[in-house]
C-alpha cells in the first residue's frame, strides 16, 4: 500500500516527460477483491497522437502492472491538431491479512 503514492507520481512523471498535458488526473477508491485491490485512476490527457503512443508505451514498461482500459481518443479543437484521450489506468496491490483480518472502521 505504500508503494501506491510513488506509482502515481511516477505516471504523473511519465505524463509530463512526455509533453501532454494533465486535464484530468484523479484517484478513485480502491476496488477489493478476494487477495489484491485495484487501485484506478481516471486520466484525461492532451497531446500529439505520437506523444501519446509513447505515454502508453512507457505505461507498458514499468515495473509494476498497470493496464489501461476504457480509452476514449477523441480530436481536439485547436489548430495544433492534438488528440484528447481519456482512460482508466489501474495498478493492482495485494491485500495483507493483516487488512483481512481487521474490523471496518
Amino acid at each position: 500500500k505504500r508503494e501506491i503514492p510513488s506509482l502515481l507520481t511516477d505516471v504523473s512523471n511519465i505524463i509530463r516527460r512526455q509533453g501532454l498535458e494533465s486535464i484530468l488526473f484523479a484517484p478513485r477508491p480502491e476496488e477489493e477483491a478476494n487477495f489484491f485491490a485495484a487501485v484506478p485512476v481516471n486520466l484525461r490527457l492532451k497531446g500529439g497522437f505520437h506523444d501519446l503512443m509513447l505515454f502508453l508505451d512507457q505505461i507498458a514498461r514499468m515495473s509494476r502492472i498497470v493496464s489501461i482500459s476504457d480509452v476514449n481518443l477523441s480530436m481536439e479543437k485547436g489548430d495544433k491538431g492534438d488528440l484528447g484521450i481519456a482512460a482508466r489506468a489501474t495498478t493492482y496491490r495485494f491485500i495483507q491479512d493483516e487488512e483481512e483480518e481487521a474490523p471496518p472502521p
